[in-house]
């Protein structure tokens, strides 16, 4: 089979009502040179059966629970693209993604990130805030990286070249969870990051152990322990 342009990864744990959507946004796109790989992580609800419509369609792993790190790195290495885009399995795409995505890539070979803002929606798939992140970073980041100590305003999903993936290696299992922290930090090092304009992907909220209107003391203190392990 011809290598595929575009791998999409989604890591499904337990959102089986969910995941037919993030599903269908990516089917709709109608690019033949792209794959879709979902790993589903354990999941105890009625995810299985869900996915299971779509096997004609997609690549299915179907494992025990190995945490986001280790659904992620699954995914990644059942994939064939030259560009591996994320995609969590409670959010869905804009149209026209795909084609964005692989642009930016092909346009400079330094590239090996590529990021863009997110349009927040409530569960019911209504406009809620702006898009995010307010600001976008883009070009040679080495030393902004190495000034913040791997910080910068990136969104909650991103793309990057399968050979960056080669040279990065598989996401280390300390990061069991907000294994983006892997690649915000390491990518940066290895190559330029491309940042697109548009909202290119809706962003579900609501309540949950990472999201709040307002953060409180308990989800900062979660937030900096877990930092604190996974940055040792």
């Amino acid at each position: 089979m011809p290598r595929p342009r575009i791998s999409v990864i989604i890591i499904n744990y337990k959102y089986g009502s969910l995941i037919n959507c993030a599903l269908d946004s990516e089917l709709a796109q109608y690019e033949p040179d792209t794959e879709i790989v979902v790993v589903d992580n354990g999941s105890r609800d009625d995810s299985r059966s869900v996915l299971e419509r779509y096997r004609e369609r997609v690549h299915l792993i179907f494992q025990g629970n190995q945490g986001q790190t280790g659904a992620i790195n699954a995914g990644v290495q059942a994939s064939r693209g030259d560009f591996i885009c994320f995609l969590d399995s409670d959010d869905w795409w804009a149209p026209g993604k795909p084609t964005a995505i692989a642009a930016a890539f092909n346009a400079d070979p330094r590239v090996g990130l590529v990021n863009h803002r997110l349009q927040p929606v409530r569960s019911d798939g209504t406009f809620t805030l702006k898009p995010i992140p307010r600001t976008l970073c883009s070009g040679d980041l080495t030393r902004r990286v190495a000034v913040s100590v791997g910080w910068w305003p990136f969104p909650m999903t991103l793309a990057v070249r399968c050979s960056a993936w080669d040279d990065a290696g598989n996401i280390p299992e300390t990061f069991r969870i907000s294994a983006d922290g892997w690649l915000v930090v390491i990518y940066p090092i290895l190559g330029c990051v491309a940042a697109l304009l548009q909202a290119l992907g809706f962003y579900r909220i609501y309540y949950n152990n990472w999201y709040r209107k307002v953060d409180d003391a308990a989800i900062l203190r979660r937030r900096m322990d877990h930092w604190a392990v996974t940055s040792r």
